[in-house]
């Protein structure tokens, strides 16, 4: 069910269906002193995870509910005009929040 302890093709199809998941796990790290081009980066690896997601539920995978959430939620709340604001701000170049 889970990819664990079942065959490899259990295990690919697990990984394959939240991959885009794991990449944008990724670009979170770079969040603080990142500019505007790695939250738009991060909203096509959300919705390219919202359709791998759909794919392995449709397929009977196990775990593609969780991501399909997460990635909603992360494509909902970078669109919001707060996070653009706070992605484009200006920084100075001692501090990378800005401040």
């Amino acid at each position: 069910m889970w990819g664990f302890g079942s065959s490899s093709e259990e295990a690919g199809r697990l990984i394959g269906a939240n991959l885009m998941g794991w990449v944008l796990f990724g670009l979170s790290f770079r969040y603080p002193t990142a500019g505007n081009g790695v939250r738009i980066a991060s909203i096509v690896m959300a919705s390219l995870q919202i359709a791998m997601s759909l794919g392995g539920l449709s397929q009977g995978n196990g775990g593609g509910g969780f991501p399909l959430i997460g990635a909603i939620v992360v494509v909902i709340l970078l669109n919001q005009g707060s996070a653009a604001h706070w992605f484009q701000r200006p920084r100075t170049m001692g501090d990378p929040y800005g401040r």
